[in-house]
C-alpha cells in the first residue's frame, strides 16, 4: 500500500463515528487515503489537509481531475504530509487520547459510576477524601456552588468551589489550576474541553475566546480533558 501515491479507503458502512483500518492504514504508511464512509469523518483526520474526502468533489470526474493535479504537481501533493512535522491537530489529539485507557477498563469505569452514584459515594474512603476535596473550610455555600470535576480516564473526582457569576474564562482557569492531567508533563496540559459526565453535554471547549457564561449546578458531575500536544513526536521518534 505504501507504494501507491493514493489508496481507496471505502468503509462498509457510512454511519457516523464507523471509521475503521481503511483511513488509519494508508495514512500510517504514507499515502493519501481517498476516503469514503462516515459522514463526520474529517474528526478523525490528523489534519484538515491530510485526506481526501470523496464526497468534496461532486463527481468521479472533477475527483479524477484533482488526483491528476496532484500526481502532475509534487509540492502540492507533499503538503498532504506537512502535518507530520508540525504535528496532528488538537481535535485529533483529544480523540486518540481516550485510547490511552482500554475499552474494558472504560466499561468498568462507567459500571462503577453507576454503582458509585446509586450509593451516593462521590471521593470513596477516607485516604481519598484528604486528596479530592478541594473545599476550603472557610468556604461560604452562599457565594456559589461546589462541583465535581475529573480527567477523562481517571475515577474519583475532585469537589472544586466556583463562584456565582463565574465565566467561561474563569472556570477554565479554576480547571487547570486544580484538576492535574495524569499522562501530562508535570500534570500540566493543554485544556481542551469540559462535559457534563452523565449527559455528555459540552460545557466548555478550548475554543471559545471570550467570557461567555455557563450554566452550573450543584454538585455536577463534570470530566475535562487535557491533551499533551507532544505526545505525538514523543512517540514518532
Amino acid at each position: 500500500m505504501k507504494s501507491y501515491k493514493f489508496v481507496l479507503a471505502f468503509e462498509n458502512s457510512n454511519s457516523n463515528d464507523y471509521v475503521t483500518e481503511k483511513l488509519f492504514g494508508a495514512l500510517s504508511v504514507g499515502t493519501i487515503p481517498l476516503y469514503d464512509g462516515a459522514p463526520n469523518a474529517k474528526k478523525f483526520a490528523p489534519d484538515n489537509n491530510s485526506v481526501i474526502f470523496t464526497e468534496d468533489y461532486g463527481t468521479p470526474e472533477k475527483l479524477a481531475e484533482y488526483l491528476l493535479y496532484l500526481d502532475r504537481n509534487d509540492d502540492e501533493y507533499q503538503k498532504y504530509f506537512e502535518w507530520k512535522k508540525k504535528g496532528p491537530t488538537k481535535d485529533w489529539t483529544a480523540m486518540v487520547d481516550i485510547a490511552r485507557i482500554g475499552a474494558r477498563c472504560r466499561v468498568c469505569y462507567r459500571l462503577a459510576d453507576m454503582h458509585r452514584k446509586d450509593v451516593g459515594m462521590v471521593f470513596g474512603d477516607s485516604d481519598h477524601r484528604a486528596k479530592y476535596i478541594r473545599v476550603p473550610n472557610d468556604w461560604d455555600p452562599s457565594k456559589g456552588i461546589v462541583v465535581y470535576i475529573r480527567h477523562r480516564g481517571t475515577f474519583w473526582f475532585y469537589s472544586v468551589p466556583i463562584p456565582y457569576g463565574t465565566n467561561a474564562k474563569e472556570f477554565q482557569r479554576i480547571i487547570e489550576t486544580t484538576i492535574p492531567c495524569p499522562h501530562c508533563p508535570n500534570e500540566k496540559g493543554e485544556f481542551y474541553e469540559a462535559y457534563e459526565y452523565w449527559t455528555r453535554s459540552q460545557i466548555l471547549h478550548e475554543k471559545i475566546d471570550s467570557p461567555l457564561e455557563i450554566t452550573l449546578t450543584q454538585e455536577m458531575e463534570i470530566e475535562v480533558v487535557f491533551i499533551d500536544m507532544n505526545f505525538y513526536f514523543t512517540n514518532h521518534k
